[in-house]
């Protein structure tokens, strides 16, 4: 979800019937050069740039505010599940759970972590989060997928 400087959210999708889905939605600011730099690196990760992992460390090292330091970890650790870097993935998100306690981003991280668990086959790992993110928020978007993926796994 894009939100063009005061204008309503609206929703990003694929290009065309051919293009891959979107991998992450966020609410982006596009008034800002920050907010810029954040839809242009989510653009980049859901046409699946295989650089975005490290555009947003490049970008990181700029110290831009707390705000757009969470949503650019979020699109880290995206590109890293995207390139099949399920480790990093796993522990990126670990590490920004550790340090944000209180994110919104809480929920779209664990999934991360249970998807990137359920690509390498760890189905207990990937259950286990899974679990919680269903507990902690049923209702949510993350709870909803949580629970499907939940009654997908083998």
């Amino acid at each position: 979800i894009i939100s063009l400087g005061g204008k309503p959210p609206v929703e990003t999708t694929a290009a065309d019937e051919n293009s891959p889905a979107p991998l992450l939605a966020l609410t982006v600011d596009c008034a800002t050069d920050e907010g810029k730099l954040v839809k242009s690196l989510l653009d980049a990760l859901n046409s699946r740039d295989a650089s975005v992992s490290e555009k947003c460390k490049n970008a990181l090292a700029g110290k831009p505010s707390h705000e757009i330091s969470e949503k650019l970890l979020l699109i880290q650790a995206y590109g890293h599940f995207s390139a099949e870097k399920f480790d990093e993935a796993i522990t990126q998100a670990k590490d920004f759970l550790a340090k944000n306690k209180t994110s919104s981003f809480t929920d779209k991280m664990l999934l991360l972590i249970g998807d990137s668990y359920a690509a390498k086959k760890q189905t207990d790992a990937c259950r286990a989060v899974y679990k919680k993110i269903i507990d902690k928020s049923p209702d949510s978007e993350e709870g909803k997928s949580a629970a499907q993926k939940m009654k997908e796994l083998v």
